[in-house]
């Protein structure tokens, strides 16, 4: 069987859709990094079958995944801000990062959209350092949130672009990761332009 998310996507829903699926698990690292990179580029409206797919291919990325772009991601990152972390999230969390790797780097600029004001004040040399996971979107992809575009990182070693393996149809996501620090690059219209340090 050829493993993309075209020949891949026709088996959900089907009787034999874990008969057919279940072998993903057991593809090499260098075959998963292949098939998520296709399941990533996949266009609005395939996002159930793109996390379908992840859940067989590394169950690990799909739990965390799930519960993050399913908007529950509250527990995790009020835990990673106070360094209060439940059991139960702590293995969610170290799992994902046991197949951080598979998912690719943003490849474009991603940008952080708050209503909060933690930003405020920051000034060109000044650095910021993330204590739990963000979410960002890509500069040029319509995201759904209500706030402001607030910081702007360049592509960056410490994010991962999530795309279509969201359980939010249409929007796409950039993740980076907890302990990541950025410089302010520049400042324009009061967007911060960060650099990974």
């Amino acid at each position: 069987m050829e493993y993309t998310f075209a020949v891949l996507s026709k088996h959900f829903f089907h009787d034999d859709e874990d008969i057919l699926l279940a072998p993903l698990a057991n593809l090499s690292d260098a075959d998963a990094k292949k098939l998520i990179e296709d399941l990533v580029r996949q266009g609005p409206g395939l996002e159930n079958q793109c996390l379908g797919i992840l859940s067989y291919l590394r169950p690990e990325l799909h739990c965390l995944i799930d519960i993050w772009t399913g908007g529950n991601y509250g527990d995790i990152r009020e835990g990673q801000d106070n360094d209060t972390l439940d059991q139960r999230n702590q293995k969610i969390v170290s799992d994902f990062f046991t197949h951080w790797d598979l998912l690719p780097l943003p490849d474009r600029d991603f940008i952080h959209y708050s209503h909060g004001d933690v930003w405020n004040g920051l000034e060109v040399g000044d650095s910021i350092e993330l204590t739990s996971f963000m979410s960002c979107a890509p500069h040029d992809w319509r995201h759904d949130s209500n706030g402001p575009a607030r910081l702007r990182f360049r592509p960056s070693s410490r994010a991962r672009y999530l795309g279509a393996l969201t359980r939010v149809p249409g929007e796409r996501e950039v993740l980076i990761r907890p302990n990541s620090e950025f410089v302010v690059d520049a400042i324009h219209q009061e967007i911060l332009y960060l650099l990974e340090v």
